[in-house]
């Protein structure tokens, strides 16, 4: 396979891409068609390029022709995955749909965070844009889709502060055939949709798409239209519903015994082959197939970027206008990626952190301490079940209590010293163990005074308007103690 390189405008230009050969008879195997389970329509176009021979076992398959797939240093392959608009569309090439999928194939298991397309970042040639509008601007300047997915894929490196090893982009509008082709999907509906504006197919005019709350049964074309409504809901909602998308077809083909089914593949292959443009090649696609019969959805996590600061992964914020060339866009409050990539770092890379629960105490006399760094450790998906004062306020050293030793809860600990350094105990104090301050807590950070002198700080102070504090500090849960107020149209910018 051919690989160049050549530097333009800033970005290093390579030429490393596949495309899957058109055969005739193709021959499909029940192991490989498994990996629709997993990866979607990632996984359905890895069956079209299987010829694998009648007799021959899927083990066999593997054994020949499967090859270690390219890792980064924690060893996990990344995956970018992105949609676009239908061809012949105005903005047929806006990535509208970004996701990162990255595969631990040790642990079995795959975390998927999704990038929103009004991520605002600076380009070397074009200025400053849209995430989505990346792969747009460069294929239109150089008439090349392989150079501008590699300068889509660098800015998102820069994004996300990890590298990515492969990437598929797909006409979004697949997923009303996919679905179609299945006999339809369920989803439950978590919140009703009425959308007075959605796009009425190229005509230019607007057409009411309507779904009431609850588990609903969707044909190809409401899927589609579930996928893309953007007016009702936020763009993060929108994001969360794609990928509801991708586990309901992921399900149906399961129940329905539709990867056994030779033809149906067939068809499926058919309709994807058209419309996706990836760098994996026949090779790796087959360990890919192998790694996803394997997975289910106890491996999975999915997460999103988004602009709500009380929520994991709510790093964004949406500026005025005016200072952008009057666009909607969205800017880190932090002014630079450095949160987003602590929490990837956090999510994709120390996944046996997910269920360790923290509970933080303020032991100095500053008040709202404990509220403050909650929020903060929220932000990076780190789950807070308690904060408060501690038992005094005269503690000296930052301290973490650690009620069981267990690698998962000593690689929180490293973790959360990476944003505060302070001493490790098993010696909990009586008084965190009475019903006071009882909990479900894994861990207890009791701030000492010695955090006052590099106490974090919160960059949605100089956004958001903060309550006066009070002279004390109650204690709360992460339900029912707010101390920041977000107006909801920031939460929730329209399109």
């Amino acid at each position: 396979m051919p690989f160049q390189k050549k530097m333009v405008n800033g970005f290093r230009r390579k030429t490393l891409s596949y495309k899957a050969p058109r055969e005739k008879n193709r021959i499909f195997t029940p192991q490989v068609n498994a990996f629709i389970t997993a990866f979607l329509i990632l996984g359905i176009f890895v069956f079209g390029i299987f010829k694998a021979v009648k007799g021959i076992s899927f083990r066999s398959i593997i054994s020949v022709l499967a090859t270690d797939l390219k890792e980064d240093r924690y060893g996990h392959t990344n995956i970018l995955l992105l949609g676009t608009g239908s061809v012949g569309h105005d903005a047929a090439d806006l990535t509208d749909t970004m996701i990162i999928a990255s595969i631990d194939e040790a642990k079995n298991k795959v975390t998927f965070v999704s990038i929103p397309r009004d991520l605002y970042i600076k380009d070397k040639k074009y200025g400053g844009m849209r995430i989505n509008n990346v792969y747009f601007a460069v294929k239109k300047e150089y008439a090349d889709s392989t150079y501008a997915l590699d300068v889509l894929q660098q800015h998102m490196e820069n994004v996300i502060g990890m590298d990515i090893q492969y990437r598929i982009k797909i006409d979004f509008s697949v997923f009303k055939e996919v679905v179609d082709a299945i006999g339809g999907i369920d989803i439950f509906v978590p919140e009703m949709i009425n959308d007075p504006l959605y796009p009425k197919g190229e005509t230019g005019f607007y057409e009411t798409f309507f779904i009431p709350q609850g588990l609903q049964h969707m044909d190809g074309e409401t899927a589609l239209k579930y996928a893309r409504s953007r007016h009702s809901t936020s763009d993060f909602s929108r994001s969360a519903r794609q990928q509801s998308i991708i586990s309901a077809i992921k399900e149906k083909a399961k129940k329905a015994g539709i990867t056994n089914n030779t033809d149906m593949m067939e068809d499926l292959y058919n309709v994807i082959e058209p419309k996706i443009e990836t760098n994996i090649g026949i090779r790796e696609m087959i360990t890919l197939a192998e790694i996803g019969s394997k997975m289910d959805q106890g491996g999975m996590g999915n997460y999103l970027i988004h602009d709500d600061p009380s929520r994991c992964g709510g790093f964004l914020y949406p500026p005025e206008k005016e200072l952008y060339g009057g666009a909607s866009v969205l800017v880190p409050a932090k002014n630079s990626f450095e949160d987003i990539q602590k929490m990837i770092d956090i999510v994709m890379n120390n996944s046996q952190t997910k269920n360790v629960k923290v509970q933080v105490l303020n032991g100095t006399k500053k008040p709202m301490l404990a509220g403050k760094t909650k929020d903060i450790f929220q932000r990076h998906c780190i789950d807070v079940v308690r904060y408060g004062n501690g038992k005094d306020s005269k503690q000296i050293f930052t301290t973490y209590y650690r009620k069981t030793n267990t690698p998962e809860i000593n690689t929180m600990i490293s973790v959360l010293q990476q944003f505060i350094p302070g001493m490790i105990t098993d010696e909990v104090p009586a008084e965190y163990l009475t019903p006071t301050y009882a909990s479900d807590a894994d861990i207890i950070l009791n701030l000492g005074s010695d955090y006052l002198q590099y106490e974090l700080k919160d960059p949605f102070d100089q956004i958001f308007a903060i309550k006066k504090p009070e002279k004390t500090e109650e204690a709360g849960t992460t339900t029912n103690t707010t101390e920041t107020t977000t107006p909801t149209s920031i939460l929730n910018p329209q399109s």
